[in-house]
């Protein structure tokens, strides 16, 4: 018996000699194996970026996030992963949450991250926001920071922040370089940009690659001294696609924005360099990618039009506006059988037409500071419904109301058709307050409208 009581006290003071000693060990090597182990995840993460394995990195910080005891460390691991899946809107919310409990440094590292999911997002005002705080306070990443310097157009401040910086050994130094040599003079120093972006370099900023590739072909093609001309032949080729199509016989819609192309062809023409093209719609670029068209022809109409409008807006002066040209333009964009849902007492209007599956909406402007231009644009055919909807009961209110009144539902019908969205449930109620009671039925469905988009 005493035996095996000396055996336990024996063992039992064997296991907490260990323990000491790992104890020991621990406080003295567990900084050195931390280390080690930062040292192993690095040389992953390089090996994956350097295989272009972007999967298996969000991959990674998923994994990563799952065994994270701290909810900020987990959050922005989380972010990580979305920023390598290009999801930066969520990369966005988990960034946000992560910054609500970390501190100290921890903060900067995650708000520089936040700064790359804006850029990726295209929100390039708040990234850029982000990154000259965070160089204020010495802790910016280099990248990001160059890239909003660049988006911004500061492209010396981008250079001498790159050299005193550059790391000639690291593969990303070296790609943001090659963002930095662009000159539009010289248009091949922009192929190594868009080899970067078919390479899939660079894949956090792919967002902003292509973005930056579309600015500089069209600040190289403003420089051409043949711009004129290459337009037009442009736009003659892209029309004799549209004619080409089975599909024009029978679509609306298509129709309807094949006849704004062959409208602005002889205004270009008789224009020279789009300068008066004042009440084109705009957007037009964009909304091609919904067309019933090959993915060739559509890029061709949106990248014809990022080419009209980049032109317009450098090129417009007081000289070239005219007012009658201007609404002449408008009306003649519109289908024939479109119909204004307002009189023209207001500054804005739309055109709803039954043939075409888009509304035509425009604000004009008037700024003592600035021409008085109408902005133009398309809208979708169930929201202009919607505004027409809410502001049909107002507008029989409007003549029976007391001139003071009266031009205070003027201006909420113009907010309401120029955008919506701005219109609050408390705005809607502060309007009640200067409304005799019987009236308030006539607000009944712009209120439950209003309500539904908030």
């Amino acid at each position: 018996m005493l035996d095996e009581i000396h055996f336990i006290r024996v063992v039992s003071l064997v296991i907490i000699i260990l323990i000491l000693v790992a104890s020991f060990f621990y406080k003295r090597m567990g900084p050195a194996i931390g280390e080690w182990k930062s040292k192993r995840e690095d040389r992953l993460l390089q090996k994956l970026l350097e295989q272009k394995a972007y999967n298996q990195i969000s991959t990674y910080y998923r994994k990563k996030a799952s065994r994270s005891k701290a909810a900020y460390r987990r959050d922005n691991e989380l972010g990580l992963a979305k920023l390598y899946d290009h999801q930066p809107v969520a990369a966005i919310q988990y960034f946000r949450t992560a910054l609500q409990r970390a501190i100290g440094e921890h903060m900067d590292v995650i708000n520089n991250n936040l700064a790359i999911a804006y850029l990726q997002n295209g929100d390039y005002r708040e990234a850029i926001a982000v990154l000259e705080d965070q160089r204020e306070k010495g802790y910016v990443s280099i990248n990001p920071y160059i890239l909003g310097l660049i988006i911004q157009g500061r492209f010396e401040e981008a250079k001498a922040f790159f050299h005193e910086h550059i790391d000639i050994e690291d593969i990303e130094d070296k790609d943001i370089q090659k963002l930095l040599n662009v000159n539009i003079k010289r248009p091949e120093t922009l192929t190594h940009v868009k080899e970067l972006y078919e390479k899939e370099q660079l894949w956090l900023y792919h967002p902003v690659l292509k973005y930056l590739i579309e600015k500089w072909e069209l600040e190289i093609f403003y420089v051409r001294t043949d711009r004129y001309e290459k337009l037009m032949e442009e736009g003659r080729v892209l029309l004799s696609y549209f004619d080409n199509q089975v599909e024009l016989f029978t679509n609306p819609t298509l129709r309807f924005f094949r006849s704004i192309l062959a409208l602005i062809l002889p205004r270009i023409g008789n224009y020279h360099d789009c300068a008066s093209l004042y009440g084109l719609i705009n957007g037009l670029d964009s909304f091609s990618r919904q067309l019933p068209l090959s993915n060739q022809i559509s890029e061709k109409y949106e990248q014809f039009f990022k080419k009209v409008y980049y032109i317009f807006y450098n090129t417009r002066s007081v000289d070239s506006y005219d007012e009658k040209s201007e609404e002449l333009l408008i009306h003649e964009q519109c289908p024939a059988d479109a119909k204004p849902i307002v009189t023209n007492d207001f500054n804005s209007q739309i055109y709803i037409s039954q043939t075409i599956d888009y509304a035509i909406r425009y604000e004009r402007i008037n700024d003592p500071h600035r021409l008085p231009i109408a902005y133009v644009d398309l809208i979708e055919k169930p929201e202009a419904l919607k505004i027409k909807e809410s502001v049909t009961p107002i507008l029989d209110l409007i003549s029976q109301i007391e001139p003071k009144t009266k031009d205070i539902l003027i201006s909420l019908v113009d907010q309401a058709i120029s955008e919506f969205g701005s219109i609050s449930s408390n705005d809607i109620n502060e309007i009640l307050l200067m409304i005799p009671i019987e009236y308030h039925d006539k607000f009944k469905t712009f209120i439950l409208n209003v309500e539904d988009g908030e």
